[in-house]
């Protein structure tokens, strides 16, 4: 005979990841939709390296957010979970900005060469 709290435990733990995932899924689905709104890609290229610098920024970066605060226990209630998404959420946009200041600053000097990227960036220093 089969103990009934293990099946209701492995249960509970599928559904957990279940919604964990979908959850997950959501949060990247809206991140992407909202920096795609704000500033559309110029190219494929461009737009797939800022989902995946975006996505790498809301994990690794809203983490390190969440651990450095030592908000983990918020994930004891749906508020909490809603607070750490919008932390997360938070965390991938500097990661897109980055991707779009790149790309921007790679297409305008496209012609030039690295004597001349030196020669501009000591002029903003000694501009100072």
């Amino acid at each position: 005979m089969a103990e009934p709290v293990s099946t209701a435990a492995g249960a509970s733990a599928a559904k957990a990841i279940g919604l964990g995932t979908i959850f997950f899924v959501f949060i990247v689905a809206a991140i992407a939709i909202v920096l795609m709104m704000i500033q559309t890609p110029r190219n494929a290229k461009e737009w797939a390296i800022g989902i995946i610098t975006t996505i790498i920024f809301s994990a690794g970066l809203g983490a390190t957010v969440i651990r450095y605060l030592e908000i983990g226990h918020w994930v004891n209630d749906w508020f909490g979970v809603v607070g750490l998404a919008f932390i997360i959420f938070s965390c991938g946009l500097p990661g897109w900005f980055i991707v779009r200041l790149s790309f921007n600053f790679m297409i305008e000097r496209q012609a030039e060469t690295i004597k001349d990227l030196i020669k501009e960036v000591r002029n903003l220093k000694n501009d100072k």
